[in-house]
């Protein structure tokens, strides 16, 4: 119930913000993510990109790679690091896209659901029960793990094809609605 839906048209900021949700560690794909965004802002000058979740203490290292990463590409201007959120429907109500780049089998990603519910449409990798939730094409777009290019290619489509966006939108807060209710 904290998932409140929000149309794509209600959406106003200038910016399009795409967002990777979940611990910092090699496991959840963030240097692929990243990797990627440096091929979308050639096509979507607008990118803001958010990287909500933190790296454990002992995965410190991991968290740095991945800033040098952002420096290094030339993305520092437009990415923010904003750390573990408690309140993860807030920072969906600002986001125009999640991507869930995983590469391990992946048992649920109820991130997905989550911005599904929001009415943000969803990139995720063809991991694990991410396939039972994501119908390819229709309520959201699956691509292959650990592939920065394909993974640009699905942001571009969603971020430069309003009515693509809008779809699949749609069709996953249908199927959020029907399959993933308390019932």
């Amino acid at each position: 119930e904290r998932f409140h839906f929000i149309p794509s048209d209600e959406r106003k900021s200038p910016f399009f913000n795409v967002g990777i949700i979940g611990r910092i560690t090699p496991l959840k794909g963030h240097l692929y993510f990243i990797k990627s965004m440096a091929k979308v802002i050639r096509s979507v000058p607008n990118l803001k990109i958010w990287i909500v979740g933190d790296a454990t203490n002992s995965k410190a290292a991991d968290k740095e790679q991945l800033q040098v990463l952002v420096k290094r590409l030339g993305l520092w201007h437009c990415t923010e690091f904003l750390g573990t959120q408690r309140d993860i429907p807030e920072v969906m109500r600002h986001l125009d896209l999640v991507v869930l780049a995983t590469t391990t089998q992946e048992a649920f990603g109820r991130v997905v659901i989550e911005a599904q519910a929001c009415g943000v449409p969803v990139v995720a990798t063809r991991v694990g029960g991410v396939v039972d939730i994501i119908d390819d094409k229709k309520t959201g777009l699956l691509v292959a793990a650990a592939d920065p290019e394909n993974m640009a290619e699905a942001v571009i489509k969603i971020a430069c094809d309003k009515d693509f966006a809008h779809r699949l939108v749609e069709n996953a807060y249908k199927k959020v609605k029907e399959k993933y209710n308390v019932e």
